[in-house]
């Protein structure tokens, strides 16, 4: 019996050790396949001698790998926003460039972060919008240039070097962590790190690359704006888009002053002690007297050597028959005809009279696609010029489109201007409620004479329209009596 246990006895040990042998080599294995999941062969770009030419010309690069987005001739606003770019991420500085609304300038500093990556001496770019919801938005948008192969095909097959360890994340960014490569037949871990607020691009030594460990963080201009956490590395360029939302611009507390100040104080901070962080402001005038009608003035601010382009370089010599299209314009619409037909025949009829003397900075820019009865919504830029002055009216359309705003005189005590209350103009009709819930407040301003009152219907989001309003008469009182 006792042989018997001690033969059973070895057997169970042998299995249990048999048993833990067999774990040892699957964890080995299972070591070695993560391992070989981890690694990055790097390739070579798919044409090299294109990305040579790209790098060489940032036009190119942009029409190049972007087509889908940048699929017109570059305008001159265009190129000169794309020139500022370029150069100061080489010598350093400031530049200022109002283009009209709507017009490329927030895809421009998009796809030029790719550029200044792997073109430039530029190592550390910080995108600064309006808000941080803003600028994050354009945080998200360069990262889905290395990650879209399918939209992109050229810019990641000629950028492997990011895109492939981007690929192999696998929509997991913690992956990033144990990413190597061979390197001199050693391993070398890559140190991607492709975050939601910062992303830094892979440490790999090529002689083709120059992008080696750049990286990329964004602010917004509405939260606070520090360098302390960048370690040895520290930014050294500064691309603003778009830095003051419409409240701002139109503040009566004079907020766009605080911006101002952030992009002059704290932005230009964020290089450190001893440095100077070259920044570029792309952006749209609002009112003659916020930042970045500032910004782009070379009176005021001779640093950034402000340019302004317009939708229009030079007006039309026959005014008055625009003018008689913008009646027209607003008869159609009245009439609910919404595509404005009589407005269009009105200028078909008459294109030679009414083009005569008249430069488009950008031809390309109206709306081609045609109604229901196939015909064109819009026939050129010069008539999808005046019909934003016939639906926006000439105030917006000099600030916004030309970057030309008219001159306002600010109150010394509010700061409401003719133009301040044109753009709290809500578009409904006298006593319109709003679709969604809503709740209504009445207030009531108690004079000696007169009481003026006022009826707010107020959305979910908080938002306040004016549905009605007037004034009531103090019975009793009249300035013309003795015993007021």
């Amino acid at each position: 019996m006792k042989l018997e246990s001690r033969l059973s006895n070895q057997l169970q040990n042998l299995k249990i050790e048999a048993k833990a042998d067999h774990q040892t080599d699957m964890i080995r294995r299972m070591r070695k396949k993560r391992s070989s999941e981890c690694e990055i062969k790097i390739r070579e770009p798919k044409d090299i001698q294109r990305r040579e030419r790209c790098l060489l010309d940032p036009e190119l690069f942009l029409k190049t790998y972007f087509y889908r987005i940048f699929y017109n001739p570059f305008a001159a606003h265009h190129k000169r926003m794309i020139q500022a770019i370029h150069e100061r991420a080489f010598t350093g500085g400031d530049k200022a460039v109002a283009a009209p609304r709507g017009d490329g300038k927030s895809q421009i500093a998009i796809c030029m972060v790719p550029f200044c990556f792997h073109a430039t001496p530029i190592n550390f770019p910080v995108l600064l919008g309006q808000t941080s919801p803003k600028a994050r938005k354009l945080f998200a948008q360069v990262k889905s240039k290395y990650e879209n192969r399918d939209k992109y095909p050229e810019f990641c097959g000629d950028f492997p070097e990011v895109s492939d360890p981007v690929a192999a994340l696998r929509g997991a960014p913690q992956r990033a962590a144990h990413q190597w490569y061979w390197h001199n037949g050693e391993q070398r871990l890559i140190n991607l790190q492709w975050k939601q607020d910062v992303i830094v691009l892979p440490s790999i030594e090529i002689e083709w690359s120059k992008s080696s460990g750049n990286r990329l963080v964004y602010f917004g201009l509405d939260g606070a704006i520090r360098g302390e956490g960048f370690e040895e590395m520290r930014p050294d360029l500064g691309l603003v888009d778009d830095p003051e939302t419409r409240e701002i611009a139109f503040s009566p507390t004079k907020r766009y002053e605080d911006i101002e100040e952030m992009i002059d104080g704290d932005v230009a901070g964020l290089a450190g002690p001893d440095r100077v962080l070259a920044r570029v402001v792309l952006t749209t005038i609002q009112n003659s007297y916020c930042y970045s009608a500032k910004v782009t003035d070379a009176k005021q601010k001779p640093a950034f050597e402000g340019e302004r382009h317009g939708w229009l370089k030079q007006y039309p010599d026959n005014m008055d028959l625009w003018e008689e299209y913008i009646a027209l314009r607003h008869k159609d619409k009245y009439e609910l005809l919404r595509n404005a037909p009589n407005a269009t025949a009105f200028y078909l009829a008459r294109m030679a009279e009414m083009q005569a003397g008249c430069i488009v900075n950008n031809p390309h820019r109206f709306i081609a696609a045609l109604d229901e009865e196939g015909k064109p919504l819009e026939v050129d830029a010069i008539q999808a010029f005046f019909n934003r002055v016939a639906d926006y009216g000439w105030p917006r359309v000099l600030a916004e489109y030309q970057n030309d705003p008219e001159k306002e005189e600010q109150a010394e005590t509010t700061g409401i201007t003719q133009g301040l209350v044109c753009s709290r103009m809500s578009g409904r009709i006298h006593k319109q409620l709003p679709t969604e819930e809503h709740k209504i407040a009445f207030g009531v301003d108690v004079g000696k004479y007169k009481l003026d009152w006022v009826k707010i219907a107020f959305e979910g989001n908080a938002v306040g329209t004016v549905i009605d309003y007037g004034e009531w008469a103090v019975q009793g009182t009249d300035k013309a009596s003795s015993d007021e």
